[in-house]
């Protein structure tokens, strides 16, 4: 992945099949078995102990099966919308605490 850069990732789950799409294109596709078809633990993104080191701007969660066409279509349709500069975390919290 690029540095400094915004990207789109689509992760798409078919029962055991799972499809990796990275700027509205397929970029990986394989069958993962042990995949539990029922969950009812939470899913954390950006969890400190996790490694997660950017943003999330937008993240949108289907219950449907969504076709290639429908992940170009969503990126098509965002790809301009994202903000120019995202204040970070230690702007932000610089801002609040100068304020307060």
């Amino acid at each position: 992945m690029p540095v400094q850069k915004w990207v789109h990732i689509a992760l798409v789950q078919d029962g055991v099949h799972v499809d990796l799409y990275y700027n509205g294109k397929i970029y990986a596709s394989t069958k993962l078995p042990n995949i539990p078809t029922v969950s009812n633990k939470f899913l954390y993104l950006g969890n400190k102990n996790n490694n997660f080191n950017g943003y999330l701007y937008h993240l949108e969660y289907a219950n449907i099966n969504l076709q290639q066409e429908d992940i170009l279509n969503i990126y098509n349709s965002s790809k301009n919308k994202l903000p120019s500069k995202l204040t970070t975390y230690s702007e932000f919290f610089d801002k609040y605490y100068k304020n307060n």
